[in-house]
């Protein structure tokens, strides 16, 4: 209770004992410090590694740290991936992804999720904020896929057999991965899941002309098979892969591409998507409608 008379000093020597309070607070604060900055040192706590991909230039050597990540087991084979990347240490207050210069970098996979059972439709949401409900038959129950991946930022993918020891990477020259997923039917009841196919995606040219590959760029799509061998592009070159989907019933990837359809340079939203299609052993992507089709059903409104 004193302690607020002589944070107010409203009392005769006021003064002179919030001078002897103010002394005492300084002290204790100064051992406060002292005691949290020993007790930091015996901490096991250490901060988050503060490395990211390197901006990826397209003439200039990229400085950084050789960075090897943890092997990723591909379901049903003997080979692992092992991301590999050129990491720079980014200053306290640079938070920006080095690959996001403004463009439109979106998830590669389409997530099906069921609706209640009291209600014989599905949800298809894709990652340009669409929703399709799909309740006519059993068509959402043929749409199978299991998948599985993330969006990174990889300069390379390097495969090894962990049997034969045999190594090698998905892309043959400087690049950047920005996702992947492997594909594959969903097992029968207490069967392992096994891969079909590989899938990334990944920017390839400097399609922009501004030195540096990063997300303004056009990206493809690259299939390889189940061991992560003999990697082939699929999509057009000079355009973005937004979303894929595959349809294991009928062994379909499905990919919605987008092309600089409006002439300013970019991709983005408003260029026109189109959906593409490729059986994943063999063969690129085609249009899934044909441009006559298109044109007909677009001549009804326009």
């Amino acid at each position: 209770m004193e302690w607020g008379a002589y944070a107010v000093g409203g009392t005769e020597g006021g003064g002179a004992r919030r001078s002897i309070m103010r002394r005492t607070f300084i002290t204790l604060f100064s051992h406060l410090v002292s005691a949290a900055a020993l007790s930091g040192c015996a901490t096991t706590h250490t901060r988050p590694d503060p490395h990211s991909m390197a901006p990826t230039t397209t003439e200039r050597r990229i400085e950084g740290r050789t960075t090897l990540n943890m092997p990723i087991p591909i379901p049903g084979q003997s080979t692992v991936i092992v991301p590999f990347a050129i990491e720079s240490e980014k200053d306290w207050y640079q938070t920006r992804d080095p690959y996001s210069a403004g463009g439109m970098t979106r998830s590669s996979v389409y997530a099906i999720s069921a609706a209640p059972a009291a209600s014989p439709s599905y949800t298809l949401n894709n990652s340009l904020g669409l929703t399709t409900t799909l309740s006519e038959g059993n068509f959402a129950d043929q749409i199978r896929w299991s998948s599985s991946g993330s969006s990174v930022r990889w300069h390379n993918a390097i495969l090894r057999d962990m049997s034969s020891g045999e190594e090698w990477s998905i892309l043959d020259k400087r690049a950047v991965i920005s996702s992947w997923s492997w594909f594959g039917s969903q097992p029968r009841a207490g069967a392992p899941f096994v891969a079909k196919f590989l899938l990334f995606i990944a920017t390839l040219e400097d399609t922009n002309h501004d030195g540096v590959l990063n997300d303004l760029d056009a990206r493809v799509a690259i299939i390889t098979d189940p061991a992560g061998r003999h990697p082939r592009i699929v999509s057009p070159p000079n355009a973005q892969v937004w979303s894929t989907a595959y349809d294991s019933e009928n062994n379909k990837l499905y990919l919605l591409v987008i092309a600089d359809t409006n002439g300013d340079g970019k991709f983005d939203y408003n260029d026109s998507p189109v959906p593409y299609s490729c059986d994943p052993t063999s063969g690129a992507a085609a249009p899934v409608i044909s441009d006559p089709m298109l044109r007909r059903v677009e001549g009804m409104l326009k």
